[in-house]
């Protein structure tokens, strides 16, 4: 056992730790012995990062997101900070080694973590309370869609540039998610609020000027910002994506070297080739999402969904379908 894993044990094994945990979840009628256990063992194995807590709790529980996002703040402040990095190398590594056994086992290539730089809060502050969102436009749209969803292809592309998704294992006893209302909580939830106000905020700061637009995104992803960063993701969207990435040597930059960390050539040469192909763009922004900003799987697919809805708007129907809710998979996944 490593000194980390060890640290972590030594964390959990502390019953002070384990009844201020306890005291959250019963204040919020979520507890139980058996998801308890569940919870605390997938943390020392290295099965979940603490960030996945909201998902655990959405999908074990039938939670709304905010709800949800709110008990996972509770049990931050209530002592799993202490531990959080811990338990997120541990997970990476967890993560890292079963990408190395598959490889083995099945004869394909190993895909390495990207490296992340730590995360950090948002210092965006709140935007003001902001008028309910009518059962009309964008979201009543994408609502609807959910209601009655196409089947989606899923897009194969080379593994180095696809980043596997995270396995919820649900109780057969919860009923299934229902992915429309829960898309519904999303649009009502603070971020999303946020991040509508910090669009129409870009759209002014930039005014259309793709050069002011770039240095706005990027800045607002070094700071992590996730607000900011989602504001002008749509913006984003909105005007043409390809657009935006046609000679952005950041861009550019960051895949080269993420790429290059793949023996695979000819994943390599693909992206020299057509760095403004879908299925790059795509995994850039998860890699922004997921690894920079650390928003679960998801947070940033219904995050990837409502993007989709824009880019119609940007005249590029080949992004609207980049995420989608998978009523088999009983969530949302990103198309690729």
């Amino acid at each position: 056992m490593s000194e980390l894993q060890t640290k972590i044990q030594q964390f959990f094994a502390n019953q002070i730790n384990l009844q201020k945990m306890k005291e959250v979840l019963t204040r919020n009628n979520v507890y139980s012995d058996v998801g308890f256990r569940e919870l605390i063992s997938s943390f020392m194995d290295g099965d979940r990062d603490i960030s996945m807590i909201g998902d655990y709790l959405i999908v074990k529980f039938g939670l709304p997101f905010e709800t949800a996002e709110k008990i996972s703040d509770e049990l931050m402040d209530a002592g799993l900070s202490e531990i959080y990095f811990d338990v997120y190398q541990n997970y990476t590594e967890h993560q890292k080694e079963m990408a190395e056994f598959a490889a083995e086992a099945f004869g394909e290539e190993n895909e390495e973590e990207v490296s992340e730089e730590t995360p950090s809060e948002s210092t965006t502050e709140p935007a003001a309370e902001t008028e309910e969102l009518p059962e009309s436009g964008e979201v009543a749209k994408i609502i609807e869609e959910l209601k009655t969803p196409e089947k989606n292809p899923i897009v194969s592309i080379e593994p180095i540039a696809q980043i596997e998704p995270e396995q919820i294992s649900v109780s057969s006893s919860v009923a299934p998610m229902d992915l429309a209302e829960m898309y519904q909580q999303f649009s009502k939830s603070s971020l999303f609020s946020n991040a509508l106000e910090a669009e129409k905020t870009i759209k002014t700061q930039s005014g259309g000027d793709a050069a002011r637009l770039k240095n706005i995104f990027y800045e607002s992803v070094n700071a992590a910002d996730v607000v900011k960063v989602v504001g002008a993701l749509r913006v984003i969207f909105g005007s043409g994506v390809k657009n935006f990435f046609v000679g952005d040597n950041r861009y550019a930059d960051f895949m080269s070297k993420y790429l290059s960390r793949s023996p695979d050539n000819a994943t390599i040469q693909g992206f020299n080739n057509n760095p403004t192909d879908k299925k790059y763009i795509i995994s850039f922004i998860r890699l922004i999402l997921e690894k920079k900003l650390h928003l679960s799987e998801i947070q940033s697919a219904m995050i990837g969904v409502s993007l989709g809805s824009l880019a119609r708007s940007g005249g590029e129907e080949e992004f609207v379908d980049v995420a989608y809710g998978d009523e088999e998979a009983n969530k949302f996944l990103w198309n690729q």
